[in-house]
């Protein structure tokens, strides 16, 4: 499980803004705070713990709830739309 950088770890009175993970962001191309990345090993199927996915998932994407309050401040966030537009994307590349 590889976690990805939080809003919570830049100070407050740091004149710097959020920056995500660098090895994070090279692996997923995922600039969201608080994103999780799963990586599973060869042999343990996704499909084990979670409900109504493909056996050959190799990565699991884990993302923090919306906060629309927040986002009005720090812009908008990937919703599940897009998120799922994404994978597809990615793994179409493959």
């Amino acid at each position: 499980m590889i976690r990805g950088a939080s809003e919570d770890e830049v100070p407050a009175w740091a004149a710097i803004r959020y920056r995500q993970n660098g090895a994070f962001f090279y692996l997923t191309g995922v600039d969201t705070p608080g994103a999780f990345l799963l990586l599973l090993p060869e042999g343990l199927p996704a499909s084990i713990g979670l409900r109504n996915v493909f056996g050959d998932i190799r990565e699991i994407m884990f993302f923090p709830a919306r906060d629309a309050a927040a986002e009005q401040w720090t812009g908008p966030k990937l919703g599940r739309e897009r998120r799922v537009a994404e994978a597809a994307r990615r793994r179409s590349l493959r």
